[in-house]
């Protein structure tokens, strides 16, 4: 068989043609991978990464650190959440201290099938203490703030839901008794860490808020966070399970109130020596809640707080001591306390210290009139008074 020579082709234009369209399209094949291939290269040589996802700490710090930064304001995709805008998902690239980086920011599925957010940080450069000095950063910032962190359970781990204005303790409406026992019991928990250690005893206490609806248990669990500065990490316990739970607890941070909200209406929580026919069971059991309560190792500091209408429903274990160290009920105003919030809150009002005022009211039905009246003096007393 006689193949055609290179004298041929040169005469034959289409066979030339048809080679040639060949050739280059071998070579755009085989070269196409290159820059991909440099560019892995490059990065794995001479760049630095950090990876963090949605149930670190770390990732809100960081995310707010970008978004304090001025080149942020350049970005062009964009996310919205509580209302405030942050940078969306995406690669954004950036000059850092005149080194180049960029933050990626996309949807991951774990195993379990569930949906996190990670965020990376990538700078040029070999040397970690760079990018050590980021996170730094963005750490120092987040806690120079004094706002409230309110943590809640997502994909079995704690992701921040807010972040709220600190609220003072004065600001809450109590009897001034009450607020006293409150900042003494924690006050000498907050000195006395050195005797739980030196003595073996778990390093966390507990309070139990109750009283009537309205009467500022949530509000006054918020405003001993801020006094305290501590983050607080909220639970459900009506949807959630022992393990669940456990592994939640293991993970609350440092210095921390864990507020769990009216256990009341918790099957789990109720007195063992009631029966209550017309209640379903719940997820989460009795001696689950116990040992989640009992079983964080290296409590540092922690407070647990429960909340309920209804204390007579409790079981007796949940409210013995090392487990509810405080018991407080906050009940409806009395005169003294309407009296004493309106020179507060309303120094100008001029009212007479006979007057009778109407019983029953609670904290947050006296906010909410104010809110209403406050600059009609007469039908602010009227809605107080007989």
């Amino acid at each position: 068989m006689q193949y055609p020579s290179l004298i041929d082709l040169k005469d034959n234009s289409m066979m030339a043609a048809a080679l040639g369209l060949w050739g280059a399209a071998m070579l755009t094949f085989v070269s196409k991978d290159i820059p991909i291939t440099l560019w892995k290269a490059f990065k794995r040589q001479f760049t630095t990464v950090l990876e963090v996802t949605s149930t670190q700490d770390e990732f809100v710090a960081i995310t707010r650190w970008m978004e304090r930064r001025p080149y942020s304001k350049k970005f062009r995709s964009l996310r919205a959440k509580n209302r405030e805008l942050s940078v969306g998902f995406g690669r954004h690239y950036f000059f850092h201290r005149g080194r180049l980086c960029w933050f990626f920011r996309d949807r991951v599925e774990t195993k379990d099938g569930f949906e996190l957010e990670e965020i990376s940080i990538t700078c040029v450069g070999r040397n970690q203490k760079f990018i050590r000095e980021i996170v730094d950063e963005a750490v120092k910032e987040t806690h120079r703030s004094k706002e409230t962190k309110i943590y809640i359970p997502r994909w079995k781990s704690w992701n921040l839901l807010t972040s709220q204005a600190p609220r003072t303790l004065d600001s809450i409406i109590l009897a001034d008794d009450t607020r006293d026992k409150i900042t003494k019991h924690l006050d000498r928990f907050f000195q006395s860490e050195e005797t739980y250690r030196t003595r073996g005893i778990p390093y966390r206490t507990g309070m139990c808020l109750y009283g009537h609806p309205g009467t500022g248990k949530t509000s006054l669990v918020r405003a001993i966070c801020a006094q305290y500065d501590l983050r607080l990490y909220t639970v459900d316990l009506s949807d959630i399970t022992d393990n669940e739970l456990m592994e939640l607890m293991w993970r609350v941070g440092s210095r921390s109130l864990v507020l769990m909200e009216d256990i009341d209406t918790i099957l789990a929580s109720h007195d063992r020596s009631k029966k209550d026919k017309d209640s379903k069971p719940d997820r989460v059991t009795l001696s689950g809640l116990l040992n989640a309560i009992d079983g964080v190792v290296e409590s540092e500091g922690r407070v647990f707080a429960f909340t309920t209408n209804h204390i007579a429903k409790i079981d007796p274990a949940l409210l013995r001591p090392g487990r509810a160290d405080l018991k407080v009920e906050l009940d409806v105003m009395t005169s003294q306390m309407v009296e004493a919030s309106l020179k507060k809150f309303v120094p100008a009002l001029n009212f007479s210290t006979s007057l009778k005022w109407k019983d029953g009211i609670t904290p947050a039905e006296f906010q909410q009139i104010l809110l209403r009246y406050e600059c009609e003096e007469e039908k602010l007393l009227e809605k107080l008074t007989h």
